[in-house]
């Protein structure tokens, strides 16, 4: 991953890279990393080498990052274009010409790994369950469950894409280790949606965007809408 720093003052320069060594360092990551504190200089070197991320001061004398940012669009529309700035006066601006992220200095390590989880490049861990199916240890990516109950005492596993992985884990066992997550709710004492695939809540039953139904205990629905609900409007936030 190749990642080019661009600020006319040479300390925030040596700041940002040290920062950013060290965090890609944390996380694993293999950095090409280059900066630069002369506007041409940085253009001229962006036209030859693909650069992967970018950090570009806006205010650098009389030049300007938001320029230095539309002539890098020009040749290189993949590039993820972080902004980082004394100012918020840009920000507006900065999004025109497609930017990934505005900071607002002082940077720090958390800042720039905010701003390093907005490009393609560093995404944080996806979460999982692991259950034991058919004797073997298997390791399920939250997103990709749609609901959990049981059928025959045996507690099934669903997966958005139709497959279900059967396991003899207890279901309150599943359910307590799927406690800090919010979008799992359960809605029954042998039933746990994941809420990023409820289509409706009605009276005594929960639709799922694949058209399933689940059923809602009456005693439970005022419970089970809440927390839809709040959990809709948590992520809506998060936006």
């Amino acid at each position: 991953m190749h990642i080019v720093v661009c600020d006319d003052e040479p300390s925030e320069v040596k700041k940002i890279c040290s920062l950013l060594q060290a965090l890609c360092t944390r996380l694993k990551l293999s950095i090409e990393l280059r900066g630069f504190t002369q506007y041409k200089e940085f253009l001229s070197y962006i036209a030859k080498v693909h650069a992967d991320i970018v950090f570009l001061d806006i205010c650098m004398g009389e030049h300007n990052g938001l320029e230095a940012a539309r002539i890098l669009r020009n040749f290189n529309q993949t590039c993820t274009v972080i902004f980082v700035t004394s100012s918020r006066d840009y920000a507006i601006d900065a999004f025109a010409v497609m930017a990934a992220h505005y900071l607002v200095k002082p940077v720090d390590s958390a800042k720039l790994l905010e701003a390093l989880r907005r490009s393609p490049f560093v995404q944080p861990p996806r979460k999982t369950l692991t259950i034991v199916s058919d004797y073997v240890n298997t390791t399920i990516d939250l997103d990709d469950i749609s609901y959990i109950d049981i059928i025959s005492k045996v507690t099934q596993v669903h997966l958005a894409s139709g497959k279900t992985f059967a396991s003899y884990t207890p279901i309150s066992t599943l359910a307590e280790r799927l406690s800090n997550e919010p979008r799992f709710i359960p809605c029954h004492r042998s039933i746990i949606v994941n809420a990023d695939y409820i289509q409706s809540i009605e009276n005594d039953t929960i639709r799922l965007t694949d058209r399933t139904e689940l059923p809602l205990p009456r005693k439970r629905y005022a419970a089970v809408r809440g927390a839809f609900r709040e959990y809709i409007f948590a992520k809506t936030r998060s936006i």
